[in-house]
């Protein structure tokens, strides 16, 4: 499989092997010298193997998957994105590395300059936020066309013929391997370069780009999971009064527990948590969940509760367990008519209790172990409005609140004194103003 230089010159597949094999150097060379042509062999090698597998993706997958119309084009540009933007990108900067190290090879230098070919593509490197925003919609798009049978067949052809039978979404991950090993890459290039070398300055300055480019992508592929996550969950939620897809928006936690309010009986429920929102839901089928109460983060309350007073119940029943069989509902294993106080008082150290500030209500949660709870502790303390604070007693709280209600109460009581006398400094002007007209009328 040949390459074409930027220039349009073909490139000797046996003249890139030559450089793979151990090379002589001199004795008197520097050992750091040395590492630093190991680490440059290195990059060389691994970016020719990164080049074969974009080229397989474009020639084996999409370039056939187009021409032949195996998929409609909305599909090809869903599963590809920029693939082929990509391509051409490693293309010019396999073909700029191979030169470059082959020179220094032949004239046993050790001053030449490699970063440069990395920062004046640094604008075009930034195709990988785009393919890694779009990476799991990619994946997706290959899953759903492949319960096509035609599209199967495709799919499962390319893999046989594939050396190293990879399947297409094997190959998809390959970009964002690729851009993670850079500063790997970079740093141990660093490591082999002497301190006075005049590329090193501009060698951390790619690392430290490649790095921050990076943590980008990985920032946008999180954003992305998330959106599609809450796009998900949107879909499946019936009576929800609100939008959830919005920007900022993210999904802390998603699962199924016991919940009670006070003087009732607990249920099965979802509990979905955003950073601002959390969102309570019942059953009511396998993919539909109804929507039962929202409260938003800066009105809840976080309580991990220890324990609580029974009111003089001795004799609590025990909850019931939580069971899941593959992807079916959880259900209860036995009846229950156990009240809150009863689901507290029974396994205090599995349950933590809400507080919905807006309608003074207390919710109490129930989690089927330790470590699920120790999960939704961490989450909650993340979206409550006391998140950035020690966990209250049940009687601190309704402190804290009795004292928010009074000072509110306080100054609602110093703006209407003050509105009242802003009216009757009003009242004053105005009857001022009326006498002096009518002193005006009546010397005229």
């Amino acid at each position: 499989m040949s390459r074409q230089r930027s220039t349009g010159r073909a490139i000797s597949r046996s003249r890139a092997v030559e450089l793979d094999e151990p090379v002589a150097i001199e004795e008197s060379m520097d050992s750091k010298i040395a590492d630093r042509l190991n680490v440059l062999d290195e990059l060389l090698n691994t970016e020719r193997d990164y080049l074969d597998d974009l080229t397989t993706v474009v020639d084996r997958y999409l370039v056939p998957m187009r021409t032949e119309r195996v998929v409609p084009i909305e599909a090809i540009q869903k599963i590809f994105v920029n693939i082929e933007s990509i391509k051409e990108l490693h293309n010019d900067i396999y073909n700029e590395l191979e030169e470059k190290i082959s020179d220094i090879r032949l004239v046993s230098s050790i001053e030449f300059c490699i970063s440069d070919i990395f920062s004046k593509n640094a604008d075009k490197l930034k195709n990988y936020v785009t393919f890694s925003t779009k990476y799991t919609q990619a994946l997706e798009e290959v899953s759903s066309q492949r319960e096509k049978s035609s599209v199967s067949q495709f799919l499962d052809k390319a893999q046989a013929d594939d050396p190293q039978n990879l399947r297409l979404a094997d190959y998809l991950i390959k970009p964002i391997q690729r851009l993670c090993k850079y500063p790997l890459i970079f740093r141990e290039l660093l490591k082999s370069t002497p301190d006075d070398h005049k590329d090193r300055k501009f060698m951390e300055d790619t690392m430290s780009s490649l790095e921050a480019l990076t943590k980008h992508v990985n920032e946008c592929n999180q954003q992305a999971e998330n959106e599609a996550k809450i796009q998900q969950i949107e879909a499946g939620l019936v009576g929800l009064d609100c939008r959830l897809s919005l920007p900022g928006r993210v999904l802390l936690k998603d699962g199924n527990v016991w919940m009670a309010q006070e003087k009732e009986k607990q249920r099965a429920r979802r509990l979905i948590v955003f950073n601002d929102i959390l969102i309570v839901a019942k059953v009511k089928s396998k993919k539909l969940h109804t929507c039962v109460l929202t409260i938003e983060s800066n009105s809840l309350l976080f309580v991990p509760v220890a324990s609580i007073p029974t009111a003089g119940d001795s004799s609590p029943k025990t909850p019931p367990r939580m069971e899941r069989k593959g992807s079916r509902i959880l259900k209860k294993t036995r009846p229950s008519s156990a009240s809150l106080v009863n689901l507290l008082s029974a396994k205090p150290e599995l349950c933590f209790q809400l507080i919905d500030l807006i309608k003074k209500t207390k919710y109490t949660v129930q989690c089927s172990d330790e470590k699920t709870k120790a999960e939704w502790v961490e989450v909650m303390q993340n979206c409550a409005s006391n998140s950035d604070k020690e966990a209250l007693t049940i009687e601190e709280q309704l402190k804290r609140e009795k004292e928010g209600r009074k000072k509110l109460q306080e100054t609602n009581a110093e703006l209407r004194k003050r509105i009242q006398e802003l009216e009757k400094k009003l009242e004053d002007e105005t009857n001022l103003r009326k006498s002096l007209q009518d002193q005006l009328k009546g010397k005229n």
